[in-house]
């Protein structure tokens, strides 16, 4: 206490002032030597290591020198310790979080992680610091980690409301829950925890039954299933309720193909606005079909089409459809062997789906003057 006294005096030089600081942190260490649970020692440590006012910990953009890296960490370390030791819960809190903040600033995330956890042990409610470590785990699983998230989520959805809360914080928590509920569901997919994600996504629709990812992600449980008729119903579900035009190609597609055998009709009519969501989208970016990449799944979506047409004899809709196809294609160069495969297949549709001999050889000639033998 003493050598802190001196180090306190305004007065002092400097240089006197720090190894004063120094001076009692070695003594207190000594004190934690003999008793690790002296919680006057570790207050009086977490004094004498207090990062400098020079370090520069407000201005998140400047980098710390390697020396005010390690007097954080060990200040936080120092301010760990001593939270552990107390019994009152708020005290805690506040410590684990001040500790939080400051082993984020030197990117210690994982220490940070852990910090944040001790907050939600004792203010299990904190939406601040609950929002806090959520972001930090998140990034986290991003990179292949998600075992923390999960275990957080777990806890955060184990809490049960006081039935006194207001109908806002009811309403609140309601929203909070379904976010949590589709996050976790999406993680326990990922990792193979099918019936639990299934369970979770359940309880979701019952709190929000327009929640769009929610059908979708039920649609694909349920294929993997073998439920054909209920992934059909979520994913026709997920159509009713999100306009998004890449997801909605992407479900249209896989509710073709599961209709393609057992409902060819319906299997069309779904290929057809996969198709037609393929072109709103690039009416939206405002541009036209531009690598042979775009052409190619163009003309495998054309022909999927064109294959669910002829098993219900709609020969003059097959027609239509590669007129539309031949429309489609670029007239660059790189497109050659597109164009012509895409005129012999018009050719022989017209020949033997409605019989237009004339006609065939018309688009036969075409094919012939834009890539002559």
């Amino acid at each position: 206490e003493a050598w802190l006294l001196r180090a306190g005096d305004a007065d002092a030089e400097a240089a006197l002032r720090v190894t004063a600081l120094h001076s009692a942190a070695q003594l207190l260490l000594r004190v934690l030597q003999i008793d690790p649970h002296h919680v006057l020692a570790l207050l009086l440590l977490r004094q004498a290591t207090a990062p400098s006012e020079i370090d520069p910990l407000a201005d998140r953009d400047v980098e710390l020198s390697p020396d005010a890296v390690a007097r954080v960490r060990a200040y936080s370390i120092y301010t760990l310790r001593l939270a552990s030791e107390l019994r009152d819960s708020e005290a805690r809190a506040e410590l684990y979080s001040e500790a939080a903040q400051l082993l984020q600033r030197i990117g210690d995330t994982d220490g940070a992680s852990a910090a944040l956890r001790a907050v939600l042990e004792q203010r299990p409610w904190d939406a601040t610091t609950f929002g806090q470590l959520r972001s930090l785990l998140m990034r986290k699983a991003d990179e292949g980690d998600a075992g923390s998230l999960l275990e957080l989520l777990n806890f955060r959805l184990s809490l049960t409301p006081e039935s006194s809360d207001s109908d806002e914080a009811k309403r609140s928590e309601q929203v909070l829950r379904v976010s949590l509920l589709s996050q976790r569901a999406v993680l326990q997919k990922a990792a193979g925890q099918l019936r639990d994600a299934e369970t979770d996504l359940l309880a979701l629709l019952e709190l929000d039954p327009g929640h769009a990812l929610s059908h979708r992600l039920l649609a694909e449980l349920r294929t993997h299933q073998g439920d054909t008729d209920a992934a059909v119903y979520h994913y026709e579900q997920f159509l009713q309720l999100d306009k998004g035009p890449t997801e909605r190609q992407f479900v249209h597609e896989a509710v073709a193909r599961l209709l393609t055998t057992v409902a060819p009709g319906r299997a069309a009519i779904h290929v057809r606005s996969a198709i037609d969501v393929n072109k709103k989208y690039r009416e939206l970016r405002g541009d036209e079909v531009s690598t042979t990449e775009e052409m190619a799944t163009l003309m495998a979506l054309y022909r999927w089409l064109v294959e669910l047409l002829k098993a219900q004899g709609q020969a003059e809709d097959v027609v239509q459809a590669l007129r539309e196809l031949e429309a489609l294609c670029p007239a660059g160069p790189q497109f050659t062997t597109e164009r012509e495969q895409i005129l012999l297949d018009l050719a022989t549709a017209l020949e033997q789906q409605v019989n237009d001999r004339p006609g065939a050889i018309v688009v036969v000639e075409k094919a012939l003057t834009d890539s002559p033998l």
